[in-house]
């Protein structure tokens, strides 16, 4: 299951755990703590580095997904956090 939660400008979106053969977020999910969030970050490739610097346990290096540089991180407690560009319904604009 998904869901996505939306206000003002800002999205969260939620997954439930267990989404295997669904790529590599749901192979991670499978073992995942009790929670999945997706957040739109506005520079990803800086964010993923300050993550990397940090040591987080990253799970998907950046890549692109749906179209947007996204990475994939654990947390301490085992909850997946999903960080990118990508925004449901958001039209892309050009350069």
């Amino acid at each position: 299951m998904q869901a996505e939660l939306s206000y003002g400008n800002g999205t969260v979106m939620l997954a439930s755990k267990g989404q295997r053969g669904r790529g590599a977020v749901g192979e991670a999910l499978a073992d995942a703590g009790p929670a999945s969030l997706y957040i739109v970050v506005e520079d990803v490739a800086a964010h993923f580095e300050r993550a990397e610097r940090a040591s987080v346990e990253i799970l998907v290096p950046l890549k692109e997904t749906y179209g947007a540089p996204t990475y994939v991180a654990r947390d301490g407690e085992g909850n997946i956090w999903t960080f990118g560009t990508y925004i449901p319904g958001a039209q892309p604009t050009a350069d």
